[in-house]
């Protein structure tokens, strides 16, 4: 993200333009009504922008092309969206700066920036993405890397590649009203689940940042389930590779699974498996992009089906259970179960679809049950709050901020797609532990294979 701060100044507005995380060169503008004067690279003065960013460019250059090159590459294809000049106005335009006047003291107000200053910005901020992104390049951190530049960057296609690093450009307000931000964030095939990567403050700026930005995009790909920095990823069933895992609920005891629809919708095969290790391959027999569902169905009969529970009762406060098989690969096979509460009874902007829980979830939950404490499902887990992501736009970090889309709806897509189901009632309540043995007979791992 960028920020600025006062250089000082009388009859003009100067201003410095770096990065909260700084790897780059400093940009400094003076400015009059009439538009930009004089621009400083690193002290040097430039009176027209076009010889500016040259200099920019070469400078960021020289502190990549100082970077060393990865011994062992992330095993698979990396597809990098950047933002185009467009997509980035509205961000820069919204920077937060200080101005000062006549010697008096700095003071931070909100600029909405036009004609020529916003131009230049707006390539100032795209030379130090594009310098962020050449930095995966050089370096040789995934076996190979394509770079897109696109306007709609907040959740763009990862295409055939196995990661997707973004820098997602998203207004905080319906409509694209309010504060617009701006986050680095990566994620891979098979799976939304998203990490956010940034540089490290704590290195020297320069060079040394850049590697840790890249150390940051390997790590977090890595952390995302099938990231490898020692060779090529387990080629299963006839030559295909997996390339994500989430979590299932037998509804239907016939062969009826739900999961989430971004789980599987890269899948060219779909494997199911139980808490035995029983495994089986499953056929998409239907979906809702809308409402993140998916609908798997199988020729096993299985040894137990979920039952649902209407929203009828449900508190904020309540006492939830989340079951499921997050980060399988790096965790372990056996089905996790955590513990929580209910926090809102919608979702982000009031979403009425959804339920937010505090109970923590993780990469590979997506697509398991959210259960009350009788082992009814009230909900499918769906996303959590990208951490980073609000951290940056509102300098907090929250803790256990997960979302799960209600059973209702899941009840509603069931019953278009003329699935049967059980439904259950709240009672005396279990221990948590007896709501996973519950959950044990219905949870099912979730393997999507290209």
């Amino acid at each position: 993200m960028a920020s600025w701060r006062a250089i000082g100044g009388v009859a003009a507005l100067l201003f410095a333009f770096h990065l909260a995380e700084p790897a780059h060169a400093q940009t400094v503008v003076t400015s009059t009504a009439g538009g930009l004067t004089t621009i400083r690279i690193d002290n040097i003065g430039y009176h027209n922008a076009r010889d500016a960013l040259d200099a920019l460019r070469l400078n960021l250059a020289s502190k990549v092309n100082a970077l060393h090159p990865e011994k062992e590459p992330v095993a698979g294809k990396l597809r990098i969206v950047l933002p185009d000049r467009d997509r980035l106005r509205p961000l820069v335009a919204q920077k937060v700066i200080f101005r000062s006047r006549d010697g008096a003291n700095s003071q931070p107000v909100r600029n909405a920036f036009t004609g020529e200053m916003l131009a230049f910005y707006a390539d100032v901020e795209r030379l130090m993405l594009h310098a962020m992104a050449d930095a995966l390049v050089k370096t040789g951190a995934f076996q190979s890397v394509k770079l897109v530049e696109q306007n709609d960057t907040r959740d763009p296609d990862i295409g055939d590649a196995d990661y997707l690093a973004w820098y997602q450009v998203r207004s905080l307000g319906a409509n694209n009203t309010g504060l617009w931000i701006g986050t680095w964030l990566v994620r891979r095939s098979g799976d939304d689940s998203v990490l956010g990567a940034a540089i490290d403050p704590g290195v020297p700026a320069g060079t040394p940042r850049y590697a840790s930005f890249v150390k940051a995009v390997r790590d977090a790909a890595t952390t995302l389930g099938n990231g490898s920095t020692s060779g090529a990823q387990p080629v299963v069933n006839g030559g295909r590779r997996m390339i994500g895992t989430g979590s299932g609920i037998v509804v239907d005891a016939g062969g009826a699974i739900i999961t989430n629809n971004h789980v599987v919708r890269s899948c060219g095969e779909i494997r199911v498996v139980d808490a035995t290790g029983h495994r089986e391959t499953a056929t998409l027999a239907a979906h809702d992009a809308t409402n993140d569902l998916a609908l798997l169905k199988t020729t096993q009969h299985w040894s137990g089906a979920a039952s649902l529970r209407d929203m009828h009762g449900l508190r904020p406060g309540d006492d939830v259970v989340v079951a499921g098989y997050p980060l399988s690969n790096l965790l372990g096979s056996d089905m996790a179960v955590t513990t929580g509460s209910l926090t809102m009874l919608s979702g982000l902007h009031d979403d009425s679809r959804l339920l937010q829980l505090s109970a923590p979830v993780q990469p590979g939950n997506s697509g398991g049950p959210l259960l009350d404490r009788n082992g009814n499902v009230v909900g499918v887990v769906t996303s959590t709050l990208n951490g980073a992501f609000l951290a940056v736009s509102t300098g907090a970090l929250p803790q256990n901020v997960n979302f799960a889309i209600k059973s209702s709806v899941v009840a509603s897509f069931l019953e278009a797609n003329h699935v049967a189901y059980a439904t259950g009632e709240p009672s005396v309540p279990l221990s948590p532990a007896d709501v996973g043995d519950i959950a044990r007979r219905f949870t099912m791992r979730v393997e999507c294979l290209r």
